[in-house]
């Protein structure tokens, strides 16, 4: 009888660490795809989905969404902030995989969570999740009312930005090589 009742318990243990690790490795697989969405529906779709999962957008912590202008932000070893002058830009010629394109737009918001951009075609771009954490995390900083030019491509109709150029300050940060492999996971 104990037999089984530790037979039992090993297997509930096992299935809950299976469960367990299935959550965490969606939610890491989350974080780090980061896409970045051309869309102006794109912060009307975050909270419809916040609403829908029992959150409103009221509710999140203060901080998650302030605006980031007096943050400092420590640069990594990896040297992927730059200015323009000074480096040899990547030249995203296109591959077998991806079209590369230059989009330009104004910053029309910054937070600690997404760079919105407002093309010149009138469009929008939202720079979210991990491509502006790296490019934070790496010393890049731009303002409301800067020029900026974005290298991506786009992959299952989501915008994926591999470089952000701030045309006002010449700051540059490259979030993707050649190939659009993402820096951050080199890290």
């Amino acid at each position: 009888m104990i037999k089984k009742i530790l037979l039992w318990s090993l297997y509930a243990a096992f299935v809950g660490l299976i469960i367990f690790g299935a959550i965490y490795r969606s939610n890491a697989k989350l974080e780090d795809e980061a896409p970045a969405r051309e869309s102006s529906q794109g912060q009307s779709e975050n909270n419809n989905r916040n609403q829908a999962s029992g959150r409103n957008s009221e509710t999140t912590a203060e901080h998650e969404n302030e605006p980031v202008e007096n943050t400092a932000y420590p640069i990594s070893t990896i040297e992927v902030l730059t200015t323009a002058a000074d480096s040899t830009q990547l030249l995203f010629q296109g591959d077998s995989e991806h079209e590369w394109i230059t989009l330009t737009g104004m910053v029309e918001s910054i937070t600690t969570k997404s760079l919105t951009l407002t093309l010149d075609d009138g469009a929008s771009l939202i720079i979210e999740r991990r491509p502006w954490r790296f490019a934070q995390e790496n010393g890049f900083m731009t303002s409301v009312g800067n020029q900026i030019q974005v290298v991506g491509f786009y992959e299952e109709d989501l915008f994926q930005a591999a470089q952000i150029h701030d045309l006002t300050t010449d700051l540059l940060v490259q979030l993707r090589d050649e190939t659009g492999h993402p820096l951050w996971a080199s890290e």
